[in-house]
């Protein structure tokens, strides 16, 4: 069997796991769901109030992870408020977008609500922009029944267009030029656009959300660039294409490692048992995510880092060692530690 037909099958390992963890964690591949749809309701709750369940009416509005439904109360066409029906959102990212959107609809009519521009960027931007598709899908339900979609709901910002072309910078001219001084400019962007202005970069949520959703619209384009990088440029021999040129932890950690500073260099024996760790724990992980449905780690793979009003204080401190550590060892994090980038590896069969 020739390398590249088994990198193919490698590849399609990847997709299956990613697909498995995606159906217990959504019950869903690709947005599409064994059970029965659930219909927008829109029921009255005591006298005048009504109640509209955006969960179908929108269901192809996707946060980070997956849907962000609201329930919007509505009485004597002034909004009373607005509650968020559970979903699969990283909690702490969610929670900073709800208190900050939540009540800024609470009464306005619905001719007012719907005239309001509500800022995208506010708290967790992903989560954001879905909660307010949701609630502009329930103000056009409201204002008229035959509305049953959130129409378009990308809107793309400045960050969105320098993430895209950075991305589309990393993925094709690596190819052709081949200068230290071009790598230090892209790692360089990497790390500021890619991870402090936007938050984009691969991790196992985006992963399974991806999966699980489908794709929603031009949004979900700088994860696919990415996802191409990282899973079918190693099928033709580009192994570790994503981590090298376009992943922004990699980057910062390959920039501190520029550093005069004396380096450590660790023994084969050492490196070998560490890589050993690094596999044995990819699979506890994957075994985690397949058998007992234990999702929350993937909230804290040290990429989320970047995102400094959100993250969790210890991915925080977590991070920071990882780049001291990274002045003296070369990318420590992602040799030794990194099940983001253990899976990447698995098309390149050679490499895992």
């Amino acid at each position: 069997m020739s390398r590249v037909l088994q990198n193919i099958l490698m590849l399609f390992t990847c997709l299956f796991m990613i697909a498995g963890a995606a159906v217990v964690r959504y019950g869903t591949v690709a947005g599409i769901d064994a059970a029965a749809p659930t219909d927008t309701t829109v029921v009255s709750t005591s006298g005048d109030t009504t109640v509209i369940n955006t969960t179908s009416l929108c269901k192809d509005v996707s946060g980070y992870a997956g849907a962000t439904p609201l329930a919007v109360y509505i009485t004597d066409g002034r909004i009373d408020s607005v509650e968020t029906l559970p979903n699969v959102e990283t909690p702490r990212f969610f929670e900073r977008a709800r208190k900050a959107l939540i009540h800024k609809w609470d009464g306005l009519t619905v001719a007012e609500a719907r005239a309001l521009h509500v800022d995208g960027a506010t708290g967790a931007t992903y989560s954001s922009r879905s909660v307010i598709a949701n609630m502009n899908a329930a103000l056009d339900y409201a204002a008229s029944s035959a509305v049953t979609s959130a129409g378009p709901v990308f809107e793309p910002t400045a960050g969105f267009f320098v993430a895209l072309a950075v991305v589309l910078c990393g993925c094709i001219v690596p190819l052709f030029v081949h200068s230290h001084r071009y790598r230090v400019v892209q790692l360089i962007m990497n790390v500021v656009v890619l991870g402090f202005w936007t938050g984009s970069f691969i991790n196992y949520t985006a992963m399974i959300g991806l999966v699980g959703r489908g794709v929603v619209g031009w949004g979900s384009l700088i994860l696919i660039l990415m996802l191409i990088a990282a899973f079918i440029y190693p099928v033709f021999g580009r192994s570790t294409h994503y981590c090298l040129w376009l992943c922004p932890f990699g980057s910062l950690q390959e920039l501190l490692g520029m550093s005069r500073l004396p380096k450590i260099h660790l023994s084969a024996g050492v490196t070998q048992a560490l890589e050993w760790v690094r596999r044995t724990l990819w699979a506890a992980l994957m075994l985690a995510l397949w058998v007992g449905g234990w999702f929350a780690w993937t909230d804290y793979e040290l990429f989320t880092a970047f995102m400094l009003d959100s993250a969790v204080t210890g991915v925080i401190v977590a991070a920071i060692v990882v780049c001291v550590l990274s002045l003296f060892i070369h990318r420590p994090y992602c040799r030794f530690v990194c099940p983001t980038g253990t899976l990447f590896k698995i098309p390149k069969v050679n490499k895992l």
